[in-house]
C-alpha cells in the first residue's frame, strides 16, 4: 500500500515548518531574547 503523493508531500511541507521553526527558537535561545528583539523592535514594522 502506497501513500498518496499529496499525503506525502504535506507531510514534508510540515516537517520542513517544524525544523525551520526549531532552528529559529534555538538561534533565538542561543543569541538571548535581548539580542534577537532589542528595545524598540516592534516599532520597525
Amino acid at each position: 500500500m502506497t501513500i498518496p503523493e499529496h499525503l506525502e508531500r504535506r507531510r514534508q511541507v510540515r516537517g520542513l515548518l517544524l525544523l525551520a521553526v526549531v532552528a529559529i527558537a534555538f538561534a533565538i535561545l542561543r543569541a538571548g531574547l535581548h539580542r534577537a528583539f532589542t528595545a524598540g523592535w516592534w516599532r520597525l514594522w
